[in-house]
């Protein structure tokens, strides 16, 4: 089924939705975050988790080749995907 006539668009189809997840993307690990105080009340909300960030700097990642730079995406994707079955299970 396609939304609003666009191609490419599809609905979800209709079934149990589970509770939300809140995704918090640290900038830096929690203890460093200037924020710190703010994300730890944001964390007790339930169904919130945070995601410290990739061990190399963002900036460094900039000037890698673009084939080690999706490995490395790649990488952090997997991370996050095994960290949200956990965060489920809270």
């Amino acid at each position: 089924m396609r939304l609003g006539g666009r191609p490419g668009v599809n609905r979800r189809p209709a079934g149990p939705r589970e509770d939300p997840l809140v995704v918090l993307l640290l900038p830096r690990a929690l203890e460093a975050f200037a924020l710190r105080e703010q994300a730890e009340d944001l964390l007790e909300a339930p169904g919130v988790i945070a995601v410290d960030p990739a061990p190399l700097p963002y900036g460094a990642v900039g000037r890698l080749p673009t084939p080690l730079t999706a490995g490395l995406a790649a990488a952090q994707a997997a991370r996050l995907v095994r960290a949200l079955p956990a965060a489920r299970a809270r």
